[in-house]
């Protein structure tokens, strides 16, 4: 939909994280073959990057050789044993998390509450799939996890004393908003017994989460795809060579289909977003 990872990157991705970077330790869960890595290793001071398939891990320890600061563990899915205690100031996960179920998710969010650093905060791109207990006789769900959505989710970090910021629920080239991205903070800690620190007030854990369903995400895929043509004086890899017909006009086929498919999971999600309750993040 972006055209390449870059236009997704500098178009959806890093207007959401820009006021927590650059900065310190970041941690990636489930990095794959490094398309967000790229971008972040480069924002950070140290990078950690961890990751269920070895074949990945492997291959990001081979495409970014040069990065003395960054390095890449092998876990088992839902294990962060790997990162030392308040060391991260970002925690990352984009495309990845969405397949994963409440179980795992439950364990990732129960070490996060040790793993964040004082003032840390995690992007987590999840499923939001369990909001819609009916589902229809075709495939829509796109692979998402089905017992995950912002409100389980809310209340996992609530279970563990983590706060969830926000939530923007967002369509997936659909209409139905099967995926969520929630910002998460950990809660003050108190201090500890006979400690001379000023003990911090009773915070609750999850206070009113700001969540907004957001139907334009699909053209900010198709913005991204157009104007990529015009500041970076490239095109993606499936426009036709001029000159070419039989090509040009499946390419232009092509390219209908994509903004047809964006333009009306936009105007689906814009009306089912009208009957929900919502607040500007």
């Amino acid at each position: 939909m972006w055209g390449n990872a870059e236009a997704q990157w500098c178009h959806t991705l890093q207007p959401r994280i820009a006021r927590w970077l650059p900065t310190g330790n970041v941690l990636e869960i489930a990095p794959g073959y490094g398309r967000w890595a790229q971008f972040l290793i480069g924002l950070s001071r140290e990078y950690m990057g961890i990751d269920i398939a070895e074949n990945a891990v492997d291959a990001c320890k081979r495409r970014f050789a040069t990065e003395q600061h960054a390095r890449f563990v092998v876990n088992d899915g839902r294990s962060l044993e790997a990162v030392p205690d308040e060391w991260a100031d970002l925690v990352f996960s984009f495309d990845s998390l969405v397949h994963v179920e409440r179980d795992d998710i439950q364990a990732y969010l129960s070490q996060l509450v040790d793993k964040l650093a004082p003032g840390g905060h995690a992007f987590l791109h999840h499923s939001n799939l369990a909001m819609y207990p009916v589902r229809g006789l075709t495939r829509w769900d796109e692979w998402r996890a089905r017992s995950v959505s912002a409100d389980t989710f809310r209340r996992d970090c609530s279970d563990v004393g983590l706060r969830c910021v926000s939530q923007e629920l967002i369509p997936w080239q659909r209409t139905r908003f099967i995926d969520c991205i929630s910002v998460v903070e950990a809660a003050p800690k108190p201090s500890p017994p006979g400690s001379s620190t000023t003990p911090l007030p009773a915070v609750p854990a999850s206070p009113d989460t700001v969540v907004v369903m957001n139907p334009y995400f699909s053209l900010e895929g198709l913005s991204a795809r157009r104007i990529r043509r015009i500041y970076h004086g490239d095109t993606p890899s499936q426009t036709p060579v001029a000159g070419n017909t039989v090509g040009r006009v499946m390419g232009n086929r092509d390219e209908a289909a994509k903004w047809a498919r964006g333009w009306l999971s936009f105007l689906g999600a814009a009306l089912r977003s009208t009957t929900a309750k919502s607040r500007p993040l």
